[in-house]
């Protein structure tokens, strides 16, 4: 028998998971509270031998209570740099000291608790 012979005479066996034939079990053990470590433990006595990292990616791969097969949320809006949100408040044209100063005094109150600030403020008056 030549491999021709043989590809179309026995079908190909599908990679098929260690972790698969347990699934029903873990997602009880899931509903009940149990932890990642708790099934690995349960998963090593039936000799499947995982990390509870591997278990924990396999459980997101396939849709386990707790763990979703959903996309990544999108990131939240990045807000401007502190000169563009400048720029954009003021509709004069400022150079990066002044940008710096106008960044600045939005942080700086009177009512400050910061004494190095105090007496800088002191020596302004």
């Amino acid at each position: 028998m030549d491999v021709n012979e043989f590809m179309q005479q026995v079908r190909p066996a599908g990679k098929r998971s260690r972790i698969a034939p347990f699934l029903s079990e873990i997602q009880m053990l899931r509903e009940r509270g149990f932890s990642l470590e708790q099934i690995r433990e349960f998963l090593s006595t039936n000799g499947v031998k995982v990390s509870v990292g591997g278990l924990s990616a396999y459980l997101s791969r396939h849709g386990v209570q707790g763990y979703s097969a959903s996309p990544v949320p999108a990131a939240p809006p990045v807000a401007p740099e502190p000169s563009e949100a400048i720029a954009q408040e003021n509709t004069t044209p400022m150079d990066a000291r002044e940008q710096r100063e106008a960044l600045a005094h939005r942080f700086i109150s009177s009512q400050t608790q910061n004494s190095i600030l105090k007496r800088i403020q002191e020596k302004q008056k």
